[in-house]
């Protein structure tokens, strides 16, 4: 199950639960969310480019907002992208998701490679625990981070159903020209996947940085 970990963290024992409550919370008369309530909210619904960055938000003296509306879009926005990634059953879909989220979220975008199901601790779970450890790293300190392991359901049930390669998934969005930055956890080369995206992020050296 996807639960990033500072929602974790802030107590909630699910996405959902904590979605639950932003749109609870959206229909009461103040309709006030704290700047990190926001801020995760912001990064279940891709980041929108309708929005600020992530940084810009982080800078804002602003504590508390006022949502209504604009929570209500944002829950609609995740729960889209959600029923889409359950609905995958191939590559070429899965491609689409996700490029449908760098497309439409605000710009500049990161990437943060590492290993989850080959290499790393050779468990995914724990995988996926310190990449999504290092994005929220990344995310205090103002990254708009394009969160992978969001897709890792879809991505086992696609490889063990669909012949096309996923290399085709990682070559779309490294090629999509929306991704900036990529950060390469310091054990990326135990990992097949990540060793490939390595290979996909040559155009520029200063674009690759490591952990």
């Amino acid at each position: 199950m996807y639960i990033p970990k500072k929602i974790q963290e802030s107590g909630f024992s699910s996405v959902e639960e904590f979605v639950a409550y932003c749109e609870k919370k959206s229909l009461t008369r103040e309709a006030l969310f704290s700047k990190d309530e926001l801020l995760f909210m912001l990064q279940l619904a891709g980041n929108p480019n309708n929005w600020p960055t992530p940084k810009h938000i982080q800078r804002e003296a602003t504590k508390m907002y006022r949502l209504r509306e604009e929570m209500s879009d944002l829950i609609v926005r995740y729960r889209l992208i959600e029923e889409r990634i359950k609905k995958v059953s191939s590559c070429k879909e899965l491609r689409e998701v996700a490029l449908m989220i760098l497309t439409t979220t605000c710009q500049p975008v990161s990437t943060v490679c590492g290993p989850i199901t080959t290499g790393g601790t050779e468990s995914v779970a724990e995988n996926v625990h310190a990449m999504q450890t290092y994005i929220a790293e990344l995310q205090e300190a103002g990254e708009n981070v394009f969160d992978e392991t969001r897709f890792i359901e879809a991505i086992e049930r696609v490889k063990a159903s669909d012949e096309e390669s996923l290399d085709d998934f990682y070559l779309a969005l490294y090629t999509s020209g929306c991704i900036e930055k990529t950060y390469f956890m310091k054990d990326y080369q135990s990992s097949t996947g990540s060793k490939l995206r390595f290979r996909l992020v040559y155009i520029r050296q200063d674009e690759m940085i490591y952990q």
